[in-house]
């Protein structure tokens, strides 16, 4: 998971590399302001709910996302990608 360590979890903050993943959990995807989505997100009509980070994350980003300028390789782990995304979802506000 160490491509995991660049992104911005556990308290709402500024985005880096990534945006932000406070409170990703119900947000609708590309939406969140002052960061740099590419196309293939900002046109998304979908939210991150539980379901779609499992999707999202079991495979490459550029495989799950077509036209994200994300890099992540995904995780194999069923219990890494459970854990998380149960982290994930209780980030909050």
């Amino acid at each position: 998971m160490g491509d995991l360590n660049s992104l911005p979890v556990g308290t709402e903050g500024p985005n880096k590399r990534a945006a932000s993943l406070f409170a990703v959990v119900g947000r609708a995807v590309g939406t969140l302001p002052d960061f740099g989505y590419p196309d293939a997100l900002r046109q998304a009509r979908w939210a991150w709910a539980p379901e779609g980070l499992h999707s999202c994350l079991s495979q490459p980003a550029k495989q799950a996302n077509p036209g994200t300028k994300m890099k992540y390789a995904g995780l194999a782990d069923p219990r890494d990608l459970d854990g998380l995304i149960s982290c994930t979802g209780s980030i909050h506000k």
